[in-house]
């Protein structure tokens, strides 16, 4: 999946090297200044929980990652900025190799580790996880309930829904009158 990216930050690392062969548990902290440091980032502001468990007793190795807590972004529908509810699971499974050249590209489950790097850097996959729980649609879960809701917009968007609706049935309505007169012509 992902090699190591040129971010380096040793507070999101995880020294897989010494641990026991069991499950371990690590929580991190996802804001604006870690967002920051990627110019190509969905998200700008953020407040995110991520709790990394590194199993080392099942073989093949896994991290787990579990993503919680709100993302600004703006409403598809409103075009208002409203903090976004996420809450996301994706598992990595670690293949060790000695050389970053064996790696298969097909392969979106794995990561792979070098046998003599001494930890794992997740600032690059919680990135890309974070930006995944992103979804394509984004709308509030009460359209024009809140207080950061643009309801200048939203008067425009249900007016025109309301406008559309009614030309649809009136064009029904022409439809069956038209109908009817050919059934009246042919009786």
């Amino acid at each position: 999946m992902l090699n190591q990216s040129n971010h380096k930050d040793k507070d999101f690392n995880i020294a897989h090297i010494g641990l026991k062969k069991a499950s371990h548990e690590f929580d991190f902290v996802l804001d604006k200044a870690f967002f920051g440091k990627y110019p190509d980032a969905l998200i700008e502001d953020c407040n995110l929980q991520c709790k990394v468990v590194f199993d080392k007793a099942s073989t093949p190795h896994q991290i787990s990652f579990d993503i919680s807590g709100t993302i600004q972004t703006e409403c598809d529908r409103c075009t208002a900025n409203f903090p976004m509810f996420v809450d996301e699971q994706f598992v990595l499974y670690i293949k060790y190799i000695s050389d970053f050249d064996e790696e298969d590209e097909n392969e979106d489950e794995i990561l792979y580790v070098n046998h003599n790097q001494e930890a794992i850097d997740v600032a690059p996959l919680l990135f890309e996880f974070a930006q995944l729980c992103i979804p394509i649609h984004k709308v509030c879960d009460q359209s024009g309930a809140y207080d950061y809701c643009n309801k200048d917009i939203l008067k425009y968007v249900n007016h025109e829904v309301e406008d559309n609706t009614i030309k649809e049935n009136k064009e029904e309505e022409n439809i069956w009158d038209d109908l009817n007169k050919l059934k009246d012509k042919l009786n």
